[in-house]
């Protein structure tokens, strides 16, 4: 069974490849830009959650889970979903409203989704496992509150189980942020390279 250690380390090893394949220079073409812009802003809430674990802040770590999920299927929707009109919306106004969470995982599968797969549901199914437990965490729902006590002491105390699906759920959201961007730029071999780290926590 591995260690929260352990998959912090992982975790770390990941987010640097990912950079270091990845970091090339790209032509200015939007729907390239803003999914490297969402990846770039994705990679460092993944660093913050590693770095706010190793320093025992759980409940800010645990917060950041859902914006690099989010970050993840927002570039899916902005890269092979939106119109060309959205996407230039998207880039100049703040206030751009994107489609319900439910929606864009829809449309994300029926663009990105394995073929073979004849229900096409693999983002919304990650996103129906973990939406719930994202938005508590997020919004300091029920899951953060109640974590916030050992016995009758205010004390916060997270089991570390659900840290370590924090750490997988987001360390998986940046490894398909990456593999979006391998693709649509046309990075093949940065594909095969990051495609290969989705085995982490295999003994």
């Amino acid at each position: 069974m591995p260690t929260l250690d352990n998959r912090l380390f992982e975790a770390e090893k990941i987010n640097e490849r990912i950079g270091t394949v990845l970091g090339n220079r790209y032509t200015y073409e939007r729907r390239v830009t803003l999914p490297l812009a969402y990846l770039n802003l994705s990679l460092d809430h993944h660093r913050a959650i590693i770095l706010l674990m190793r320093s025992g802040l759980f409940g800010s770590a645990m917060a950041l889970v859902r914006p690099t999920f989010e970050a993840m299927i927002r570039s899916h929707w902005v890269a092979g979903c939106a119109t060309e009109t959205q996407v230039e919306e998207i880039a100049e106004k703040d206030d751009f409203k994107f489609p319900k969470m439910d929606d864009m995982t829809a449309a994300v599968d029926r663009v990105f989704s394995d073929p073979n797969d004849e229900e096409l549901t693999f983002f919304q199914q990650a996103k129906k496992d973990g939406w719930e437990a994202m938005n508590s965490y997020t919004h300091s729902g029920l899951r953060q509150l109640a974590r916030q006590f050992s016995g009758d002491r205010v004390e916060s105390r997270y089991p570390e189980t659900d840290l370590i699906s924090g750490v997988n759920a987001s360390t998986t959201s940046v490894l398909l942020h990456g593999c979006l961007i391998a693709k649509i730029s046309g990075q093949e071999e940065a594909a095969r390279q990051l495609q290969s780290l989705f085995r982490f926590g295999e003994p």
